[in-house]
């Protein structure tokens, strides 16, 4: 049902395609290509170490296709004009756990990671860019969906400096929730007893900066702090307030 759902407003979004100029069908690297690093604080009884992934930053654009490693995401453009943006994308979605992150842990399933899938729409109002996404898991690891609104702005101080503070409103149905916060009842012991959140919406800010060292480098470095629902924050794997997520590369462009 969710994937029909999914399939009509990805349906109804097709014709906008068709209003869109013609591709450049070159490959482009806006960016570069270069080294990056994912850090992720997650908010886990016991699990306060920042969990550090290295992988290659890459940045590309083919006619209508993208990807941004360092975001975990790439998709398709359906319309793009000077305002209005609409585009269909996957995601990686690195939250989870494993019961060896923490002694409070063990006993309990693994959580993890997913691909998703879903819709972004994004309009330039001038002082602001609204967006708005909606996703939905595609692997059946938590079987549940998320959608995020957006506000960003960008400044430009000069040539070399791009500075983006950014504010979302995130919304984590209840099987998300339940999924990667809530307790089994095969995993309940004395001290984590079973425990089901319902859907819930968290608070992000961040700051994404960009700066231009010269015409072939530079460098991204990018974070957040996410204020976590009141329902994941009664969870009693859950002993934090915010979870936290940053990213970091150093670009060539070629």
């Amino acid at each position: 049902m969710k994937s029909t759902a999914l399939l009509l407003v990805l349906s109804a979004a097709l014709p906008l395609a068709a209003e869109t100029a013609a591709p450049d069908w070159s490959l482009q690297f806006p960016s570069g290509v270069g080294p990056g690093v994912l850090v992720k604080v997650h908010p886990y009884v016991g699990d306060h170490s920042a969990h550090v992934t290295p992988l290659p930053a890459v940045e590309a654009v083919y006619g209508i296709f993208f990807v941004s490693t360092l975001d975990l995401e790439g998709g398709a453009m359906l319309h793009k004009d000077e305002k209005l943006s609409v585009s269909a994308r996957l995601r990686w979605n690195s939250e989870g756990f494993t019961a060896s992150d923490s002694a409070f842990l063990v006993g309990m399933n693994s959580r993890r990671s997913t691909l998703e899938a879903g819709l972004n729409g994004e309009y330039d109002f001038g002082p602001v860019t609204s967006s708005l996404s909606l996703w939905q898991d595609t692997l059946g690891e938590h079987s549940g969906q998320q959608a995020a609104w957006s506000l960003r702005h960008t400044f430009q101080p000069d040539t070399s400096w791009k500075i983006t503070p950014f504010a979302s409103l995130l919304w984590d149905s209840s099987k998300y929730a339940n999924h990667y916060f809530g307790v089994r009842p095969g995993e309940a012991v004395v001290g984590r007893p079973a425990y089901e959140p319902g859907s819930g919406i968290n608070y992000r800010a961040g700051l994404d900066l960009r700066y231009e060292f010269n015409s072939q480098w530079n460098a991204r470095l990018a974070g957040y702090a996410e204020y976590l629902d009141s329902d994941i924050r009664n969870s009693p794997i859950v002993d934090r307030s915010c979870s936290f997520g940053y990213a970091a590369s150093v670009n060539y462009r070629f």
